[in-house]
């Protein structure tokens, strides 16, 4: 586009270089604002756009001694140039642009001078362009790790690489620039974790690292002879996979642990902090898990491919653990429980079901408010505790958790024989006769002592204790006449 020339302009262009002719950093500076504007995000309330502002302002400077915002300046250059040949290939403007604006008589009093109208006509191809670049770049509030103090310098420069490798990272073409109202189209940017919950990337580019490990792993799967080994040596051979093997063990399990937190930010339904960890925290037990089963050790760092092959592989059960943190309760028990979360084998989903069991213990049955609240708790825990009790489930755990499932196994039995007797029995007792309350709660205490005990009804003697019960409350109604011979 910027092939308008005459004489006395290839004169110049001799004598200087076109940076002397446009200052391009001005120009990039100058449609910030508009193209940003251009942007919506999903679920979010605008603030991320005031973000970007600052954040590109920040970075679009000339200050050589930050070697950064010099590299990011240069890419970003490089890319609009791409983006501007592409745009070029698919508009019929003339390469006598400049004396077509010169021509333009409502763009010139609009503009002032000729000097500004150019520069407007500039801008106008720019903003959208610029829009693009920044809706693909910033994902998951990715720009606010080249500036965030807390990340090293190796991380941004990953950043920057991925930033440069037009292979790994498409800007793909927004067609809409061509036309001539295309500032006043919005671009909707496609985050993949939910900042509306004040949640951003920690990995470069995680979403696209994320992409880039499917397509490998849809590779392997459907060529049989692929193991998890040749995957993972097959991902080394990659430019990422060199990047992460070169660098020193600390810096790769910083990078296994960022990618892993973004991954899960990416796939599951994270509502808070303590949520994100306990999942990181499962997650990590996978990859260790899955690592000891296929190689019988778990030396070194785990590659990222293995983060993919541990989700696939107990996908289930970390999506009912998802179910089960999410009563507040549970999710801020297991916090404080560090080994849970640590070591070579899954079992924060087996320890949440027994939280949930303990958080199932009834407190208070007085009123049926309380009673209906009780029942509607042990319902919506009944499925996830239930799944984890399972004997499908049970097959594929380690010893922790086949140890402790047995507990689990136990308690829900018995919290669950309770909410049975609870609904058919002390619900809506009242509306029957209030003078039945007492003894039918005393009859649930009864019941409670026997199940602690043993929950297992498919014993004999702890049926027997339980039906016992039955009757005498049965024949206690019945011999003060209070429910008949109805009951």
């Amino acid at each position: 586009m910027y092939t308008g020339t005459d004489k006395h302009d290839m004169e110049l262009e001799g004598r200087t270089s076109w940076k002397d002719v446009l200052d391009t950093t001005l120009l990039l500076r100058s449609c910030v604002q508009n193209a940003v504007g251009m942007l919506r995000d999903q679920m979010e309330g605008g603030f991320r756009n005031t973000r970007r502002v600052e954040i590109l302002l920040t970075l679009l400077t000339d200050n050589k001694d930050k070697r950064g915002t010099a590299e990011f300046l240069r890419i970003l250059r490089r890319r609009l140039h791409s983006l501007l040949e592409t745009r070029d290939k698919n508009t019929t403007l003339t390469k006598n642009w400049v004396i077509t604006e010169a021509s333009n008589i409502d763009a010139l009093h609009e503009g002032g001078t000729f000097r500004q109208t150019l520069w407007k006509r500039i801008q106008a191809v720019v903003i959208p362009l610029l829009a693009q670049l920044v809706s693909v770049i910033d994902r998951d509030g990715n720009l606010d790790l080249l500036l965030d103090t807390n990340t090293g310098e190796p991380i941004k420069q990953l950043w920057l690489d991925i930033f440069g490798d037009d292979k790994l990272l498409d800007v793909p073409f927004p067609y809409s620039s061509v036309d001539n109202n295309s500032t006043s189209k919005t671009i909707l940017v496609q985050n993949n974790i939910p900042i509306d919950k004040n949640i951003i990337c920690v990995m470069p580019f995680s979403w696209r690292i994320k992409d880039y490990l499917d397509e490998l792993w849809i590779y392997a799967l459907q060529h049989e002879d692929q193991t998890q080994r040749q995957l993972e040596e097959f991902f080394g051979k990659t430019p990422l996979g060199r990047y992460i093997a070169i660098a020193d063990n600390e810096m790769q399990t910083e990078l296994f642990h960022r990618y892993l937190q973004d991954f899960i930010t990416m796939t599951m339904n994270v509502t808070s902090e303590e949520d994100l960890q306990l999942l990181c925290g499962a997650l990590t037990c996978c990859v260790n898990e899955l690592r000891l089963c296929h190689d019988g050790m778990c030396a070194g760092v785990a590659s990222l491919p293995w983060v993919h092959a541990a989700y696939n592989e107990f996908k289930n059960r970390l999506q009912n653990l998802s179910r089960m943190i999410s009563i507040p309760r549970v999710g801020q028990g297991l916090l404080v429980n560090t080994h849970i979360r640590e070591g070579m084998e899954l079992v924060l989903d087996v320890y949440a079901a027994l939280a949930c069991v303990e958080h199932l213990e009834p407190q208070a049955l007085d009123t049926d408010a309380q009673r209906l609240h009780w029942l509607r708790q042990v319902k919506r825990l009944q499925v996830p505790i239930e799944l984890v009790c399972s004997e499908e489930s049970r097959r594929h755990y380690g010893e922790r958790s086949k140890a402790m499932v047995c507990r689990v196994q136990s308690r829900w039995n018995r919290i669950f024989v309770l909410s049975l007797f609870v609904e058919h029995l002390l619900l809506g007792v009242e509306k029957v006769d209030k003078r039945l309350k007492p003894f039918v709660l005393a009859s649930v205490r009864r019941l409670c002592h026997v199940l602690e005990r043993d929950a297992d009804l498919k014993m004999k003697q702890a049926f027997e204790e339980v039906l016992n019960i039955l009757k005498a409350c049965r024949e206690e109604a019945v011999e003060n006449r209070w429910w008949g011979n109805s009951c």
